[in-house]
C-alpha cells in the first residue's frame, strides 16, 4: 500500500503534511488502490481530507495519529462524500487516532464527516479527540443517505458539539462505540437532512454528556424508524432546567427499541432528570429494563402505545381484563366470589372461577367503588383467586379512598394452562351494602 510518507510527508507532528496527504491518495485512486497506509507516527494537516472510497489503514489507534492544524481549511479532518468522483463506497477504516484542533484557536472542525449515498463502509478500532466539532458526522446533505455500513469500536473522547451527529443514515450498525466527555449531546440522532431508519446500536456506552453548570440528554433519538438500541449504557446525564435533558429521549419515532439499558448518574444538579422519556411517536418499546428503573425514572405520558417489559412489574405494560358486580348487589357482611370478564357472581370460586388459557402473570390489581363502605371502618376487600386459595393480591376499598381507588402492584402471582382465577369480594359486617355494578375492577395481566 502506499504511505503519504512516499511522497514526503515527514511526520514530526508540527509540519503540514496536507501536500503530501493529497498526493498519495491521488496516486492510490489513479492505480485503483482500494486503501493506503498510516505509518506510525504523527502526522499534521490544515485542510480536510477527501478519503471517499479510499480506506486507511494504521499501525493502531494510538501509534497512529493526525492533527488537525492551525488554521484549517474545511469542517472536518476526513470527509467520505458520494459527490466525490468514483464515490465513496465498500472501504475499510481502521488502527488511526484523529486529534482536532481543540486546543488551539480556530474553526470548529468536526472529526469525521459521512455524507450522502456512503455505502458498505467499516470503521474499525479508531479514536477520535479533542474536537471543536463533533466526532463524528453522518449527513444526507446531498438528498441520500449513508447505508450499510458498520462502525465497530469507535471511541469519541473530548468534543465541543455532539460525539456522534447522525442526520440521516439506513442500516447502519454501532458496536461498542463510545462518546465520552463532550459538550453537547452523546449521541444525536436526529433525522434531520435524511431518514435514520433500520439501524442497530449494540452495547455502546456514553460517559459525561455536558458538564454540571450546562448539562444535556446524553442519548437523543428523533424521528427515526425501526432503530434498535440494545445494551446501551448511559453514565452521566441531566440538564439545567432539568426538564430539558435526560438519559435516553426519543421524540416522535416510531417502531424503535430501547432494550437491556444500563442508566446512571444524573448531574448532581439535576436530580429530576429522568432515565428514559418518550414523546409522541408510536409503537415503540422499552424492553429487557433492570429493577433500578422504577415509574419515577419514566415518562411516556405522550406516547400511550408505548410496550414496557421489565424487571420491575409496577411498569411493565400489561394486559387489562375488567369485572364489575354486574350481576348483583353484594349484601352487607357478604362474601361473593366474582368471574373475571363477565361479572357473573356466585357464593362459591368453583362456581365462577376461570381457566388461564396457558403461562400468565397477575401483576396488578386496581379497585374502585361508587358505593362508600361508611362506618368509618367499614371496607370491601377484593382479593385475587389461585384455584380456590386467596393470594397476596389484594386491596381494601374504604370510606377514605372509594372513588379515587386503589391499587396493588407490588405482587405478582403466575398461573398455568390449567390453573383457574377469580375475584372474591368480603364486604364487612357493617358496611352498606355494595349496589349491583357500583364495583370496578381491573386487573393487569402479562404473558
Amino acid at each position: 500500500m502506499l504511505n503519504p510518507k512516499d511522497y514526503g510527508a515527514v511526520f514530526n507532528g508540527t509540519t503540514d503534511d496536507t501536500t503530501a496527504w493529497q498526493a498519495c491518495i491521488t496516486a492510490a485512486r489513479s492505480q485503483n488502490q482500494t486503501s493506503i497506509y498510516f505509518p506510525r507516527g504523527t502526522s499534521l494537516i490544515k485542510q480536510t481530507l477527501d478519503v471517499s472510497g479510499l480506506g486507511i489503514v494504521g499501525d493502531s489507534s494510538i501509534a497512529s495519529k493526525l492533527i488537525a492544524g492551525t488554521p484549517f481549511i474545511g469542517t472536518s479532518m476526513l470527509l467520505l462524500s458520494d459527490g466525490t468522483s468514483g464515490g465513496a463506497g465498500r472501504a475499510t477504516y481502521s488502527n488511526f487516532w484523529l486529534y482536532g484542533n481543540r486546543p488551539a484557536p480556530g474553526p470548529t472542525v468536526d472529526g469525521l464527516k459521512i455524507d450522502g449515498n456512503c455505502i458498505g463502509n467499516h470503521f474499525r478500532d479508531l479514536f477520535f479527540s479533542e474536537l471543536k466539532g463533533r466526532g463524528v458526522l453522518l449527513d444526507g446533505g446531498l438528498g441520500r443517505v449513508p447505508e450499510l455500513t458498520i462502525f465497530d469500536n469507535v471511541y469519541v473522547n473530548g468534543c465541543d458539539g455532539n460525539g456522534w451527529e447522525i442526520r440521516a443514515g439506513l442500516n447502519l450498525v454501532f458496536r461498542a462505540c463510545v462518546s465520552e466527555v463532550t459538550l453537547g449531546r452523546a449521541w444525536n440522532i436526529t433525522s434531520a437532512s435524511q431518514p435514520v431508519s433500520r439501524c442497530i446500536f449494540d452495547a455502546c456506552w456514553n460517559e459525561v454528556s455536558g458538564s454540571s453548570a450546562g448539562p444535556v440528554t446524553a442519548f437523543y433519538m428523533e424521528a427515526a424508524d425501526a432503530v434498535t438500541v440494545t445494551r446501551h449504557l448511559t453514565n452521566g446525564y441531566g440538564s439545567s432546567p432539568p426538564s430539558t435533558g435526560h438519559g435516553m429521549h426519543l421524540k416522535d419515532c416510531k417502531r424503535c427499541v430501547i432494550d437491556s439499558p444500563d442508566i446512571s448518574a444524573p448531574q448532581a444538579s439535576t436530580p429530576t432528570s429522568l432515565k428514559i422519556k418518550i414523546e409522541g411517536g408510536t409503537r415503540n418499546r422499552l424492553q429487557g429494563l433492570p429493577g433500578n428503573i422504577i415509574g419515577g425514572d419514566i415518562d411516556v405520558s405522550t406516547a400511550g402505545d408505548t410496550i414496557i417489559e421489565s424487571n420491575n412489574i409496577a411498569i411493565h405494560s400489561k394486559d387489562p381484563i375488567h369485572c364489575s358486580n354486574a350481576h348483583a348487589a353484594i349484601a352487607t357482611g357478604a362474601t361473593r366470589y366474582i368471574q373475571p370478564g363477565t361479572g357473573y357472581d356466585a357464593a362459591s370460586d368453583a362456581e365462577v372461577a376461570m381457566p388461564a388459557p396457558g403461562h400468565m402473570s397477575v401483576c396488578e390489581m386496581f379497585a374502585k367503588s361508587f358505593t362508600n363502605p361508611a362506618g368509618g371502618s367499614q371496607t370491601y376487600s377484593v382479593t385475587l383467586m389461585k384455584n380456590g386459595v386467596a393470594t397476596p393480591i389484594t386491596v381494601l376499598i374504604s370510606p377514605s379512598n372509594y372513588v379515587t381507588g386503589v391499587s396493588e402492584d407490588t405482587q405478582e402471582v403466575y398461573l398455568n394452562q390449567g390453573d383457574t382465577y377469580s375475584i372474591r369480594v368480603v364486604s364487612s359486617n357493617a358496611a352498606a351494602q355494595l349496589s349491583r355494578g357500583a364495583l370496578h375492577v381491573t386487573i393487569g395481566i402479562r404473558f
